[in-house]
Order: structure tokens, then C-alpha cells, then sequence
């Protein structure tokens, strides 16, 4: 952009600088001949190229240069003077006033003998579109100009030497296309110094001359130099990504960017500045592909496909017996310290605490308090993987037998029941298998009852037990079913007698007798079974009394 165009010392307004762009609507360009319009108020930017170091012309290779390069002027002038004369004698009016124009524009090629800035061409032009070219009123002029270039500060130091004092020379820098300072040079010497440029552009510092300043005296280039990152430090975990990236050009003109590689998601961009960038990505998920990339507008400075790690933490085991815990966890977490701990929110105290290795990990927490509430968290100083909250058991039960007596088909029991907190539970089973027969619920302290209904001479399972444990395992075994006789008839003869008993009951063993009452002697005896027992008795000695008896 140009701010300002100096000219004899003075400012020129927005006018002056318009007509000096409709000038360059109509005229092209020329070898050394730089239209100032086209750097107008414009920027683009262009590819980096590598960048080499600005070896400036010395001066005595400059000077033999515009000696030679005067005697080619000296020479062409000799030759434009014969031309202007045959022309003179022909064209009248406006080939008149063309002739004059091209006089004034060969005068100025003869003086401009340093650096030929205008050809043939270019002069015919001028003359169509009547514009006056200045004219340099010495072809002596030598520029001295030394510029300097580092890290973004341009330094720079014009002389002029045997300058026409008619003449306005200018300093112009360029910045890729856009004109960054534009100043008159005062007293043929001008210094100065600008900072805060881009290395990635292009910079052009001209000396010129003419109102505009069209002819470019002398020009030094500053090549761009390429912008270029390289990694630092790259450090992958399950979860993020811990970076480091040396960025080597002008701050903001590249980015980084990590991008899902399977959904083309950008999930993180960040400004690269010149030096080290560094940052930790995070919330990733693992086992999962990621692509981080360093690039500009036009260039990818580098590029990286990145795997998180592959994580799995989960429970192998996890009991509450009574007071106690028992886990078994497995881990599988590179490169992240995991810790499991208990924690008491009664006391807001932990009370147990151990770092976990990666693979298999058990241990048994015990001593703690019954039916008590915690809280076993597995965590890194970042996350937390598993969390669980667990009720150790009521304080122990404890059961014992105050008495268990079956009677008949009956079983009267004494259970004394210590501890609560738990539902504790009588059973009676049939010994060869099947439901339960009888249930009652046990309270703390001393428990009675009969159980009833049984079958004689049977056996049963009796526990004790809770949803957890059982506490007892008894078995019992009713009574047979007691013994009773029944005559049913008793005749007879005169040599014989003829008896039917039934018997009920297995308890006792039941025996027939007859015996001589005289005597006190046993003639017959015979055990009897249950149900329906008949029998004959011979031999008798008619006419006699024997006693019949049946006992246990």
C-alpha cells in the first residue's frame, strides 16, 4: 500500500496517486520499469522456496557496469539524435507534439545510462499517451545500496553519488507484492530499519527515481525463506497425546491439527508460533487413530499417524464375606500409575491403599466393620476406572443346641441364636431329599418349639442357617411307633388252644406264652409281628388250665 509520495519535499493527496494508476491502466510492463499500482493496497502469498543467502554486487563490478553500459547510452544517443532530425522535417500537429515526446523520452534514456531502464518500445508508447517521463539530469549517478536481512528486520543504506540535485530519487520495500514503505530520499543518503516482516515472504528493497518513481535504479531481493517444523517430543498414553513441535517461521503461519483418521473430524487446531510449541491433547479415546499434522496454507510441514494405547481395567473377583473383601482385578494401562483404595465415607478416611501392576492384581482386605458401608475405587491422579460401593456382613452368627429330643414322631428343640442383624432360619428336611417339612424363623437368644407330624422311625435333616451361611446341621431320628396288642380271640379244645392277636407298633418286641399255672413251667412261647399274628397250641392235656400271656 502506499502511504505516501513524496516529491520535492511535499505531500501528494489521493488524486495525485489516482492518476498515477490510471497511468498504469493504460502502460504495461517494462523491463526495470515496476508500476507501483499493481503492489497497491494487495497481498498474496506465495510458495516458500528455499532460501539462499543475498550476495550483493560489490561496488567496482558496479561501477565497470555503468561505465559500459554509458557507452552503449552514449552511443544509442547519437543514434536518436540523427532519427529526431529526419522526423523533424515531416510531421506537423500532433505528430508534432509525438516527435517532441519522443524526443524528451530518448533525452531520458541518455541520461538514465546506468541502468537502461526504458526500450524503444516502451518510448513509442509514451509519446501515444502523451505522459512526460522524467529525465535524470546526470549520467553519472551511482547508488550505493546495502541491505541487510535477519529474522523478520530489514536493514537498509542508501547513498546516492553525484546526484542530480533536478532529480527525486525514492526508497521502496516491498513485502511479496505489497508495498510496505515508500520515502523520498533527502541529502542523497537515506538509512533505515523495519521490523515485524515475514521470513516466509519475499522482500524487495528498490531505489528509484521519476514522478511517480517509475525506474528502478538498483534492487536488492531477500529470497523467502521456507517456513519448517520438526518434532520435539511425542508421548502417547490411552487417553492423550503429549507433543512437542519446533516451528521455525513467522508466528500464525502454520497450524497444527489433529484430525480423527477415520471420520476426517479436526478435533484440535493450535496457532504454531517460531520456536517450541507444546501441549497435551486430551479426552481421546483409546486404541484409537489419530493423525496430528503441521502445515501452512500451502505447504504440509509434517505429518504423523498416532495410535493411543489400548486400555482395560476390569474386576477378575469381588466377595464380601463378613468383614472381610476380597478382589482380583486385572490392568492393562501403559504408562499410567493406577491405584485401588477403600475408602470410609463415615470417617472421610481411606483405609486401605495399594498400586496396582499391570496385569493381574489381588489381595484381601480384612478386619473391617460389620455391616459397614465403603467405597473401593480404582484411579489414576487423572481418571477413575472402577468404582464400587460394598456392605460388609452383620457381625457373625453363632448357633447352638440347647436340646434336640425327638419324642415319638415328634422333635422338641432349644436353639440359642447370638448376633443380629441377619434373618436366621430353622429348616427340617426328609434325610433322603425332597422340601423342606417345617420352617420357622430364629430370633437372638434362646428358640423353642416341637416339631410335630413327623413319621415314626424316620430320619431328618434340621439347619440353621442365613441368605449366607449356614450355621448348623443336625440329624434327627423320630421314635418307633409305640407297641400295642390287641386279643383278638383265644378257644379252646380238649387237647388245644387257638389265639389271634394283632399288634401295632415296631417299639417293642412282643412274645406269646402259655405256661402251667402248677407249676410255673413255659410250654410254649412264640414272638409276635406286627399286624395279625394266629396260632394253634396241641398237645394239651385235656381237662387242664394253662395260662396264656402275651408281653413285651
Amino acid at each position: 500500500m502506499i502511504d505516501n509520495i513524496h516529491n520535492d519535499g511535499k505531500d501528494h493527496n489521493d488524486s495525485t496517486i489516482r492518476q498515477f494508476e490510471d497511468y498504469l491502466d493504460v502502460n504495461q510492463n517494462y523491463n526495470n520499469f515496476l508500476p507501483i499500482a499493481e503492489f497497491h493496497d494487495t497481498y498474496e502469498e506465495f510458495p516458500t522456496v528455499y532460501h539462499e543467502n543475498v550476495v550483493q554486487e560489490p561496488k567496482k563490478k558496479k561501477e565497470e557496469k555503468k561505465k559500459e553500459q554509458k557507452r552503449e547510452s552514449d552511443s544509442s544517443s547519437d543514434n536518436s539524435s540523427g532519427s529526431s532530425d529526419a522526423s523533424s522535417s515531416g510531421p506537423t500537429g500532433a505528430e508534432s507534439s509525438a516527435g517532441a515526446a519522443t524526443g524528451a523520452s530518448s533525452s531520458a534514456i541518455a541520461d538514465l545510462s546506468a541502468s537502461q531502464v526504458l526500450s524503444t518500445t516502451f518510448v513509442a508508447m509514451v509519446a501515444v499517451t502523451a505522459v512526460v517521463v522524467p529525465i535524470i539530469e546526470n549520467a553519472d549517478l551511482e547508488v550505493d545500496l546495502d541491505v541487510d536481512y535477519n529474522a523478520g528486520i530489514l536493514t537498509y543504506m542508501i547513498e546516492l553519488i553525484n546526484a542530480s540535485d533536478g532529480s527525486d530519487y525514492y526508497a521502496v520495500v516491498m513485502e511479496g507484492q505489497t508495498v510496505i514503505l515508500q520515502q523520498q530520499i533527502f541529502d542523497n543518503y537515506q538509512s533505515n530499519t523495519i521490523t515485524d516482516l515475514r521470513n516466509s515472504q519475499e522482500h524487495r528493497v528498490e531505489v528509484r527515481t521519476g514522478t511517480p518513481p517509475l525506474y528502478v535504479l538498483d534492487s536488492v531481493i531477500i529470497p523467502a525463506t521456507p517456513s519448517w517444523a520438526e518434532w520435539g517430543h511425542l508421548t502417547v498414553s490411552y487417553n492423550s497425546i503429549d507433543y512437542g513441535v519446533y516451528f521455525h517461521g513467522d508466528s500464525g503461519e502454520a497450524v497444527l491439527k489433529l484430525t480423527d483418521t477415520n471420520s476426517g473430524e479436526i478435533l484440535y487446531t493450535k496457532d504454531l508460533v517460531d520456536g517450541l510449541n507444546s501441549d497435551v491433547i486430551g479426552d481421546l479415546f483409546s486404541s484409537h487413530l489419530y493423525t496430528l499434522t503441521g502445515e501452512t496454507e500451502t505447504d504440509t510441514l509434517l505429518i504423523k499417524d498416532i495410535q493411543t494405547e489400548y486400555t482395560d481395567i476390569s474386576w477378575n473377583h469381588l466377595t464380601v464375606v463378613d468383614n472381610v473383601i476380597d478382589y482380583g482385578v486385572e490392568v492393562n494401562l501403559g504408562g499410567v500409575d493406577v491405584t485401588i483404595s477403600l475408602y470410609d465415607p463415615s470417617t472421610s478416611s481411606i483405609l486401605y491403599s495399594m498400586d496396582l501392576m499391570q496385569g493381574y492384581n489381588a489381595d484381601v482386605i480384612r478386619d473391617l466393620e460389620y455391616n459397614h458401608t465403603y467405597e473401593l475405587t480404582v484411579a489414576s491422579a487423572d481418571e477413575t476406572y472402577l468404582f464400587e460401593t460394598l456392605t460388609t456382613d452383620s457381625e457373625p452368627i453363632e448357633v447352638t443346641v440347647g436340646h434336640l429330643t425327638p419324642k415319638d414322631n415328634t422333635i422338641d428343640y432349644e436353639l440359642i441364636v447370638s448376633g443380629e442383624g441377619k434373618t436366621v432360619t430353622l429348616n427340617i428336611y426328609d434325610a433322603a431329599g425332597g422340601p423342606s417339612v417345617y420352617t420357622a424363623s430364629l430370633t437372638s437368644g434362646s428358640n423353642t418349639g416341637i416339631i410335630e407330624g413327623l413319621e415314626y422311625s424316620h430320619s431328618y435333616l434340621l439347619t440353621v442357617s442365613s441368605a449366607s451361611k449356614t450355621y448348623l446341621n443336625e440329624t434327627v431320628t423320630t421314635e418307633a411307633e409305640p407297641t400295642k396288642v390287641t386279643l383278638d380271640s383265644l378257644t379252646s379244645t380238649e387237647t388245644s388252644i387257638e389265639y389271634k392277636v394283632t399288634v401295632t407298633g415296631d417299639r417293642d418286641t412282643v412274645t406269646a406264652y402259655l405256661k402251667d399255672p402248677a407249676s410255673g413251667e413255659t410250654l410254649y412261647t412264640k414272638e409276635l409281628t406286627v399286624g395279625t399274628n394266629t396260632a394253634v397250641i396241641e398237645e394239651l392235656e385235656p381237662g387242664y388250665t394253662y395260662q396264656f400271656t402275651v408281653s413285651s
